[in-house]
């Protein structure tokens, strides 16, 4: 599995905003992204980690060292 410090900074961001509980619509403003390529971003980075969805990625991103 991947160190959150091999991922992009934009991976890295999504990352810490899933973690902090942001929705689809939250991630397209914070990103400045439309609401679809938001959540494609996301299915990239579960995909690129190994994971299948938000609670996975939420564990994973506590899981890391800071």
């Amino acid at each position: 599995m991947l160190q959150l410090h091999d991922l992009s900074q934009p991976e890295i961001q999504l990352v810490h905003l899933v973690a902090a509980g942001a929705d689809d619509r939250e991630l397209a403003v914070a990103l400045n992204l439309s609401q679809p390529e938001a959540e494609a971003r996301l299915v990239d980075v579960l995909a690129k980690i190994g994971l299948t969805d938000r609670v996975e990625l939420t564990l994973y991103a506590y899981s890391q060292p800071s």
